[in-house]
């Protein structure tokens, strides 16, 4: 979990989708659905949810991701915590050794796990190639993967297309150790510096 969410109080949400995925690796995703909203089935049958769908709710499951919230709502913040340390430790061993480096967020109002940065004239994806069995990197943005132009948000962000084409995007876990980040910059470092 990297942003915490009073889904009651925040404006306007009539729906939410949770991917589980993202925090104790559950495979599940989970529809938040405000109170007296009605919805058209898409799985006809019995009446389970309030005749929202048909089947067997997975209690295992609820019950699994119920202790899963309160475990990642208790470490909260020293996950948190954990992963900003992580993330700007890789963010400043890279820049102190890659002349032409661009961060392409504001470190203190994006999440805590991610870093997006470009390099000046170099392609992300050879980068990736040459790295992909070493260090976990995407090209470009979140929202744009497998393809090769400029993605909206980089445009937004008013990043050159000859840095645009060298933007790589990092997470850190709550996992994550300092040893891991100073191999994973000395692969990164090593590689560009070959370029």
């Amino acid at each position: 979990m990297k942003v915490l969410k009073n889904l009651k109080n925040d404006l306007g949400i009539v729906c939410y989708l949770l991917q589980v995925t993202s925090f104790m690796h559950l495979r599940e995703l989970v529809l938040y659905i405000k109170q007296n909203i009605k919805l058209t089935n898409l799985v006809h049958g019995a009446g389970q949810e309030s005749g929202r769908r048909a089947g067997t709710e997975n209690v295992l499951e609820i019950v699994g991701l119920g202790i899963a919230c309160e475990i990642a709502l208790r470490d909260f913040d020293k996950n948190v915590s954990n992963m900003k340390v992580t993330r700007d430790r890789l963010y400043n061993k890279l820049k102190e050794e890659i002349n032409y480096i661009r961060l392409n967020c504001d470190l203190e109002n994006c999440l805590s796990n991610t870093l997006n940065i470009s390099i000046k004239d170099i392609d992300s994806n050879q980068l990736i190639d040459k790295i992909k069995n070493q260090v976990a990197v995407s090209p470009g943005a979140a929202c744009h993967s497998g393809k090769t132009e400029t993605s909206y948000l980089l445009k937004a962000l008013k990043v050159p297309d000859n840095w645009a084409k060298g933007t790589l995007r990092f997470s850190t876990g709550k996992m994550t150790i300092k040893d891991e980040i100073d191999n994973a910059s000395q692969i990164i470092i090593g590689n560009v510096l070959k370029s």
